[in-house]
């Protein structure tokens, strides 16, 4: 009955549980590559920057993409060319044109023509 009552306001009872959650939550201790065991905040930090060093370095990406060999080709050399060309004039005009003029500007600002 108190969470129903007193739930959404800004109370003792909220902040408890918020305080309690983050004490739960905090990392007292992890284990390292080797297996041992850290703790204190400083060497989780140290760890935590050697793992994604390591994890993120080039070298750790493999370069060998021979799997991509045997991906079937599904796109044909004209249609990759018409993919890639430059619009025409009229292609141009006629999406700004075909637009809704009395629309609200997409991602890029843009509003139709009226």
């Amino acid at each position: 009955m108190t969470w129903f009552k007193d739930g959404d306001g800004n109370t003792r009872l909220i902040h408890a549980q918020v305080n309690g959650r983050r004490r739960r939550l905090q990392l007292k201790r992890i284990q390292n590559s080797e297996g041992n065991w850290i703790e204190g905040n400083d060497p989780i930090v140290e760890e935590e920057v050697k793992f994604f060093q390591a994890q993120f370095h080039e070298n750790s990406v493999p370069n060998v993409f021979g799997i991509i060999d045997h991906v079937p080709s599904m796109v044909t050399m004209e249609n990759n060319q018409d993919l890639v060309r430059q619009p025409t004039k009229s292609e141009i005009k006629y999406v700004v044109f075909g637009q809704n003029g009395n629309s609200a500007g997409g991602p890029d600002g843009f509003t139709g023509v009226t």
